[in-house]
C-alpha cells in the first residue's frame, strides 16, 4: 500500500501544486514567451553555454537562490567554456531572435551583452559582462 507521499498525486494533494510543473517546467524558466530549455535547443547551446543560460535567464526568480549565487554558477560554466572551446555550436536557422529573448527574459544590459557572447561563441566575451552584471 503506497502512502500519500509516495505518489505524485498524493504530493500534489498535501503541497497544494502541480510536481509535474515543478519539475518539468519550474516558473521560474518559464516566465514570459520563452522556456529557457527550448531556447537553448533552438540555438545549438552546448552542456557548458546552455548551462551558463539557465542561470543568467533564472537570476533573481527562484524562489531561495541567491541572484548573485546564479550569476557566479553561469560564470563558472563560461570559464569552462571558454577554457574548452566546443565545435558543436549551431549556426544555422535559429527560430528564437536573441534580443527578443533577452527583453522577454528582463535581462539588463550586461546580461543582453554575456548572452550575446555566448550566442555567437565569444565564451571569453561573456566573462567580462557576467563579472560586470556580477558587479551591479
Amino acid at each position: 500500500h503506497e502512502g500519500p507521499l509516495q505518489t505524485a498525486e498524493g504530493l500534489n494533494r498535501l503541497r497544494g501544486f502541480n510536481i509535474e510543473d515543478l519539475i518539468n517546467h519550474p516558473s521560474h524558466y518559464t516566465d514570459g514567451k520563452y522556456e529557457v530549455l527550448d531556447v537553448i535547443e533552438d540555438w545549438g547551446f552546448d552542456y557548458r553555454t546552455g548551462n551558463a543560460l539557465k542561470y543568467i535567464s533564472r537570476s533573481g526568480k527562484k524562489a531561495g537562490a541567491d541572484p548573485l549565487s546564479d550569476l557566479l554558477k553561469a560564470e563558472f560554466y563560461i570559464n569552462r567554456a571558454a577554457e574548452r572551446p566546443c565545435p558543436t555550436l549551431r549556426h544555422g536557422a535559429r527560430t528564437v531572435d536573441l534580443y527578443d529573448y533577452c527583453a522577454d527574459k528582463g535581462l539588463s544590459k550586461s546580461l543582453t551583452d554575456c548572452v550575446d557572447c555566448l550566442y555567437h561563441g565569444n565564451a571569453h566575451g561573456a566573462l567580462r559582462f557576467i563579472r560586470e552584471a556580477a558587479s551591479e
